[in-house]
């Protein structure tokens, strides 16, 4: 979930999308299926005067094998872990690439 300044998101766009990155990996492939909602387009009062949520999330599949490196870190540890930190903004990206399909100027906002 993600609170933004309602600007961020082109009056045209959607309340929600969904984007396939790639057609020929299937779409059970991990980060390969994103589905974005944007449900404060159809119900103002789910985010302050303006602004919009935003939920975007992926198929489920994403293998836990990748992450249980991590897995007895605590919070503080894993915020200070440069690996951790950079495993969680590469498996990010296909999110927010999907946000950036109908609203490009999120991350920047």
């Amino acid at each position: 979930h993600l609170g933004i300044k309602a600007e961020l998101i082109p009056e045209d766009a959607p309340p929600q999308w969904t984007v396939v990155q790639d057609w020929s990996k299937g779409i059970d492939a991990p980060g390969n299926v994103v589905v974005v909602s944007v449900p404060s387009k159809l119900d103002p009062s789910l985010a302050p005067p303006g602004h919009h949520v935003i939920h975007a999330y992926g198929a489920g599949n994403e293998p836990f094998a990748v992450w249980e490196a991590y897995a007895d870190m605590t919070k503080p540890e894993r915020d200070s872990n440069a690996d951790y930190q950079a495993l969680k903004q590469e498996r990010s990206k296909p999110i927010w690439d999907a946000i950036a399909k109908r609203a490009p100027l999120v991350q920047s906002g």
